[in-house]
């Protein structure tokens, strides 16, 4: 069984980072932690509100320190900012410290859920000021390659339910 180790979540927006997170540490009988909901709790305040405030740079410092604690964690899935693999030490901690999954979905559904979502301005502060769509499409370009290289499986979230997606990780997490 795999233990003694972390699972992280990685993925832009709207992949399924949380919700898959959450069943997947229920059926591995591992805890589970956000690092968005961690900064928000450790902050007392909303990411956008310190977004704001901080802007981005302070933002992903503050991500990062939130992410090394985990380190001191083991059995836990931590679904990741989305932006979180856009620092390198961030990513060759995670590969350290555990089994990095890739949560991937097309522009066009990620850009879909987000407008279904009332949360998503609130949540989810724009990285560029632009547009949902042209900033999912331009982000995404950029981002694809960082998450490739920093995954060690990737699992389109597109059709299948969150349930599904979670079965499919623990299979071929055990099977690894």
């Amino acid at each position: 069984m795999f233990c003694n180790r972390n699972i992280y979540l990685i993925g832009y927006r709207c992949t399924g980072k949380t919700t898959i997170g959450r069943i997947l540490a229920s059926i591995i009988k591992f805890c589970f932690l956000d690092t968005d909901e961690e900064i928000e709790t450790q902050k007392l305040a909303s990411i956008a509100s310190i977004v704001k405030q901080n802007g981005w740079k302070k933002f992903r410092d503050i991500e990062k320190n939130i992410l090394f604690k985990t380190g001191k964690l083991n059995n836990h899935v931590v679904a990741t900012g989305g932006g979180i693999i856009t620092l390198d030490k961030n990513v060759q901690f995670m590969k350290k410290k555990g089994i990095v999954i890739w949560l991937k979905a097309p522009a066009h559904i990620i850009i879909g859920r987000m407008a279904k979502d009332p949360t998503s301005s609130y949540l989810r502060p724009s990285l560029t000021g632009k547009t949902i769509e042209d900033e999912a499409i331009s982000v995404l370009s950029r981002r694809i390659p960082i998450y490739q290289d920093a995954c060690d499986f990737e699992f389109d979230t597109s059709f299948l339910s969150p349930e599904k997606i979670a079965e499919n990780i623990k299979r071929k997490i055990l099977s690894a």
